[in-house]
């Protein structure tokens, strides 16, 4: 049966009730993009799985970018978007741009997906409850901001009381200077500051290969120190996610697991027993 049917589904949901007194309270951080939004499908099926971890007391939070949307926008606006060693150039133009696409459209996309289900999502920034404190990544980035300080609290609050923080990656410095963040960095400082139990990065094919694109070298499972001497050889669009699981890992995270967004329902599939999804990174 194709990986999305209900009977599929319906069985990984029997798996994680199975599951729930060794789940419950463990907390997940969860990071997608854009394209995951943009997609009706996809979006829908990731609401059903934070609200049937929810119901059985999953401490969830979730982080997202919108490249895509961004791109977008600057080009309806008549602006080239620009990029330096795959992280995007952020003038004051853009950067404005970036908060109303994240915080305005997308977040409160996400949120009200959930609550129209369940009204238990909570949309964040960077900026609320002063969660990220960020220093200026690289000049040459323009207004790029890299994490120098999480305060979990208003997070930790909001899981606690039985909530879902759903977390734009913008915020400022200690000037209040606003700064676009990229989402896997601010994903991995948030589950490092969680000492979260797993981190989920989403991307756009079936986790980590050996030697992209033969499917017979996909990682099934790695340790960070393995991994850290493999990095260089990775295909170039994986780096910054690498380097993201391992900064999640060195700050206090258990887990991370790199997983296939295109997957419908691939939190659940990837908790569920036969859940061999994507790529597992631990400590060692």
């Amino acid at each position: 049966m194709a990986p999305d049917s209900a009977s599929t589904y319906d069985f990984a949901i029997r798996s994680i009730n199975d599951r729930s007194v060794e789940l419950r309270g463990k907390t997940i951080v969860i990071k997608f993009g854009g394209e995951l939004v943009d997609d009706a499908k996809l979006i829908a099926s990731l609401a059903q799985d934070v609200l049937a971890l929810s119901e059985i007391g999953v401490r969830l939070v979730l982080c997202h970018g919108g490249g895509p949307q961004i791109s977008k926008e600057l080009a309806r606006s008549g602006v080239e978007p620009k990029f330096h060693r795959g992280q995007r150039i952020t003038d004051e133009f853009t950067l404005l741009t970036t908060c109303r696409i994240l915080r305005g459209e997308i977040n409160a996309k996400i949120v009200s997906l959930i609550n129209r289900a369940a009204p238990i999502a909570v949309g964040l920034s960077g900026v609320d409850g002063g969660l990220f404190e960020v220093d200026r990544a690289d000049p040459a980035l323009g207004w790029v901001g890299e994490v120098r300080s999480v305060r979990t609290g208003v997070v930790n609050a909001l899981c606690d009381a039985g909530y879902i923080p759903v977390v734009a990656s913008i915020s400022a410095g200690h000037d209040a200077q606003l700064f676009n963040i990229n989402a896997d960095f601010a994903a991995s400082a948030l589950a490092g500051a969680l000492q979260a139990d797993q981190l989920m990065l989403f991307t756009n094919v079936e986790g980590l290969y050996r030697s992209f694109p033969d499917k017979a070298s996909i990682i099934k499972s790695i340790s960070a120190s393995e991994l850290s001497s493999l990095l260089p050889s990775l295909e170039s669009g994986m780096v910054p996610k690498v380097q993201a699981a391992l900064r999640a890992l060195e700050s206090g995270a258990s887990k991370v697991r790199i997983l296939d967004g295109r997957d419908p329902h691939a939190v659940v599939n990837s908790l569920s027993h036969d859940g061999a999804k994507g790529t597992i990174i631990e400590r060692g």
